[in-house]
């Protein structure tokens, strides 16, 4: 059983208001218009209870009502005029109600704790310059000849190293869970790496069944490591003969009617490779520049707000690694899930303020933009839409995401580009966080 969560004092708020004896009398009018007119009790006739008497039956009943509709709205406005910003609750201390008196709360909540805006105009990033070789390009126009290549069946033989299977198989993790099945794909048969199903299948015939175990490479390292053992079970269906198309204009044209030799096909796959990396690098210095902010400010993240957000990527992980609802989480995944989020909450906070002093707005049709792709794939009018999404927070949220990925783009903007050499202890704590969170 886990232990109950201790809401720190920085994270603490406690808060009591008062709402008006007119506005509960108010509510209480209208409660009673509404069951005066079928209100049954001894001594009287259907309707004709008197006014005073039923104020005395329905009082609980209309303090419960303001308590849960009215009770979180004016609690939480009352905790945000002190300048703290709710991270969870309310929870009710205490109701006290007297006839003729204000209805009067008291509850506490978890409150985000202030901290000091620390330095983020001057980060250091590493400047990786994309560079794209001949090999590279070479590369990817030979993927592109496979992905279009035609096939022919062969005679039926045993699978030599060379030969394209078409066989079917289901996979199966170590704990027995399938993890992938399809009913027929074509497997390059080769003798180069013994670990693998491409190994595995040498000698069998079309018609034969298979059960092998192959091992789970991860490529992250130097060297590939098997991270676990794979069960196929399946079987050989046929065996074919992949005829690659020549490398030449006319294959340029096959691929993209707007090329007309190859040199212009060859261009934009450099292009494209050079895009991508650029995308990777750009995804590093904004790591780089987020784990500089947060271990630069530390700051106390409210548990109970926490431990909300933590639900969903738990059940995520149980889900993804076929997992049941009921069953526990290895201590090693939910401290790392719990570190990871506990960072993304700090960097969040972070960027939240850096966009308030660098004083970054959101334009109002930028927003208008989302919400008219909402309404467009849900089938609904704009103002519909808007209504929707704002009375479930999402526009709020969207808003505040725009705002984060902003501040996030002034910084990098602001940083400076350094040697990645200066950076290898930032970099390589990333990639370790990487290479971890790929095995769990």
């Amino acid at each position: 059983m886990s232990a109950p969560l201790e809401t720190p004092p920085e994270c603490q708020a406690e808060v009591s208001v008062e709402i008006p004896w007119k506005t509960v009398k108010d509510v209480r009018r209208k409660l009673i218009d509404r069951e005066a007119p079928t209100a049954v009790m001894p001594g009287f006739r259907k309707g004709r209870v008197p006014r005073a008497m039923l104020n005395r039956v329905f009082e609980s009943e209309v303090v419960s009502w303001m308590v849960e509709n009215m009770g979180p709205q004016v609690l939480t406005e009352a905790v945000s005029k002190g300048d703290r910003e709710v991270a969870f609750g309310p929870i009710l201390e205490s109701v006290r109600f007297s006839e003729g008196e204000p209805l009067k709360l008291s509850a506490r909540f978890e409150v985000f704790p202030e901290f000091e805006l620390g330095e983020y105009r001057r980060l250091r990033i590493p400047e990786i310059r994309p560079e794209v070789s001949e090999d590279m390009v070479d590369g990817y126009l030979e993927r592109l000849r496979r992905a279009n290549a035609s096939y022919q069946n062969l005679d039926p033989r045993p699978l030599e190293s060379g030969d394209v299977a078409v066989v079917s198989y289901k996979v199966f993790a170590e704990d027995g869970r399938k993890v992938a099945e399809e009913e027929e794909a074509r497997i390059d048969i080769s003798d180069v790496d013994e670990r693998s199903l491409n190994s595995a299948l040498l000698g069998r015939a079309p018609g034969d069944e298979y059960d092998v175990e192959v091992s789970d490479l991860a490529v992250d390292g130097p060297e590939p490591e098997p991270t676990q053992t794979l069960r196929f079970r399946g079987e050989v269906i046929g065996l074919c003969r992949r005829d690659l198309p020549d490398l030449d204009d006319e294959f340029a044209v096959d691929i993209d009617s707007n090329f007309s030799t190859l040199a212009q096909l060859r261009d934009s796959v450099r292009a494209r490779i050079e895009a991508t990396i650029q995308e990777d690098v750009d995804r590093q210095g904004e790591q780089v520049a987020l784990r500089q902010l947060v271990s630069s400010h530390p700051m106390t993240v409210p548990p109970h707000y926490l431990a909300r957000r933590l639900v969903r990527h738990f059940e995520e992980y149980k889900r993804d690694n076929g997992l049941q609802p009921e069953d526990d989480l290895p201590e090693h995944v939910v401290f790392g899930l719990t570190a990871r989020e506990e960072a993304a909450v700090r960097a969040e906070r972070i960027l939240s303020r850096i966009a308030f002093v660098e004083e970054i707005s959101v334009q109002d049709a930028e927003i208008m933009q989302a919400v008219e792709r909402y309404a467009q794939a849900n089938q609904i009018t704009t103002e519909r839409a808007y209504q929707d999404l704002l009375k479930e927070g999402r526009i709020e949220a969207w808003r505040t995401a725009s705002l984060r990925t902003q501040a996030l783009r002034f910084v990098l903007q602001e940083a400076v580009r350094v040697d990645p050499k200066d950076l290898e202890d930032v970099i390589a704590s990333g990639e370790t966080e990487s290479a971890s969170d790929r095995r769990k």
